[in-house]
């Protein structure tokens, strides 16, 4: 999702009225491109790291017949309305009377996006597990 997010960034066209001026080398302008990216994807590791470890968690035990892993799901969406609120935060501690319709629509939109996140990795992970099985391979052990 980090990449696709810079891509679409990179590929949107600039408006007609804007002039843009390099007087940089293009080791320079590479360089600085290189370390934009690297911050706008090292925000998403932290969210990386937490679904690779929670996919494993609801793996294992989907493999012991303890969960199906649903749970992620609603966790992913938790996680989504969570950063929602986190990033909301300064308006909503500002502005507390102005601030629940925000939470309402912010929030309930990085839910759905959140859920949509979960349900594709339960999927994937299922598909793996599947496949594992057939092949007759025992992941996670």
């Amino acid at each position: 999702m980090p990449f696709a997010a810079i891509v679409a960034l990179w590929l949107m066209p600039e408006p007609g009225n804007t002039v843009t001026a390099r007087v940089s080398s293009n080791l320079e302008y590479w360089t600085r491109n290189l370390f934009e990216i690297a911050a706008a994807i090292s925000l998403f590791v932290p969210l990386a790291l937490m679904a690779a470890w929670r996919t494993r968690v609801h793996a294992r035990r989907y493999l012991k017949g303890e969960g199906t892993g649903w749970q992620g799901v609603v966790e992913a969406g938790a996680v989504g309305f969570g950063i929602a609120v986190l990033v909301l935060s300064r308006g909503i501690l500002t502005r507390p009377a102005e601030a629940p319709p925000y939470i309402v629509a912010y929030g309930g939109i990085a839910l759905i996006v959140g859920l949509a996140v979960g349900f594709v990795l339960r999927m994937a992970a299922v598909l793996v597990l599947k496949i594992m099985a057939s092949i007759g391979d025992r992941p996670l052990d």
